[in-house]
């Protein structure tokens, strides 16, 4: 911070404790979550349609565990 736009009672010593290597990754850390947290569901996007994953799976795997197939006999 420059000291033209510091007040005459910036508490520097608190600044400089909230500055080191580990307290700025737990800030990091949590502000990522957060973020992740607010971005809700994802999606799986083909084409123009938008499908969550259990749609995508049951695509993939309806045909093979419920259609009867044609054994010989």
């Amino acid at each position: 911070m420059s000291q033209e736009n510091a007040s005459d009672d910036f508490d520097w010593v608190t600044a400089q404790a909230r500055c080191s290597a580990a307290m700025m990754f737990e800030r990091l850390r949590t502000r990522v979550r957060e973020d992740v947290q607010r971005a809700g569901t994802c999606r799986f996007v083909v084409g123009e349609a938008v499908y969550s994953d259990w749609e995508l799976r049951r695509m993939a795997l309806e045909q093979l565990f419920f259609e009867e197939s044609e054994e010989p006999e």
